[in-house]
């Protein structure tokens, strides 16, 4: 069991006897959602994204090693944080296809295509309840062999 004292602005960390753990990675992504039905084409019918589990509550999405899932709450429950408070970076292999995707179905595009200074193509778009996705596209091979190594 880990233990976080609030100490002033800093957190002391008291680690139980069976010392720290490790995180193997991150496994899911979980997204409430007003609309499930709506947020689904979304991800899968635009995105492309496949489902690998859906029912009425709930619906589930192959991102490579990680999972989207979509969970369902009702129509009064506040559901996506402001847009700047968290982004989903969805690697893509053409970003300025997929922006004029979005565009021709009139999504929200926050952020138009831009060269990034580390060597990503990227845009930004909104979900239907307003999650940042962020569609990155890699140009150069090399970088992207190594894209985490330094990190």
């Amino acid at each position: 069991m880990l233990y976080c004292i609030r100490k002033g602005e800093e957190y002391d960390t008291i680690l139980s006897p069976m010392g720290r753990q490790t995180i193997k990675g991150l496994a899911t992504v979980l997204l409430a959602t007003r609309n499930l039905r709506r947020a689904t084409v979304f991800y899968h019918e635009l995105l492309g994204l496949s489902i690998t589990h859906k029912d009425d509550e709930m619906a589930q999405f192959d991102c490579g090693n990680v999972l989207l899932t979509l969970q369902q709450h009702d129509e009064d429950h506040e559901v996506a944080p402001h847009p700047n408070h968290m982004t989903i970076v969805l690697e893509v292999e053409d970003v300025d296809a997929m922006h004029e995707l979005f565009r021709r179905v009139k999504a929200r595009v926050i952020q138009e295509v831009q060269d990034q200074p580390w060597g990503d193509r990227t845009c930004v778009v909104l979900d239907p309840d307003g999650y940042a996705i962020e569609l990155s596209q890699c140009m150069h091979e090399e970088k992207a062999a190594h894209k985490f190594a330094e990190a």
